[in-house]
């Protein structure tokens, strides 16, 4: 299942794709790194937990 990736900065966003969930969390945390808040969405739209996309990490 592919991931939107959003990194929220007080000027905009800036959103990438990935393919998986371990991807998604590396992204996440590469973005966090950098002090601005993450948000990650499914293709549906609906926004992922990142407890959530963690343990769906796990199971692939």
């Amino acid at each position: 299942m592919a991931y939107r990736v959003y990194s929220k900065a007080s000027v905009g966003a800036v959103g990438i794709i990935v393919e998986t969930a371990k991807d998604a969390l590396v992204k996440a945390a590469e973005f966090a790194e950098d002090g601005v808040d993450v948000v990650v969405k499914d293709f549906a739209g609906r926004v992922i937990d990142l407890d959530a996309l963690a343990e769906r990490a796990a199971n692939e």
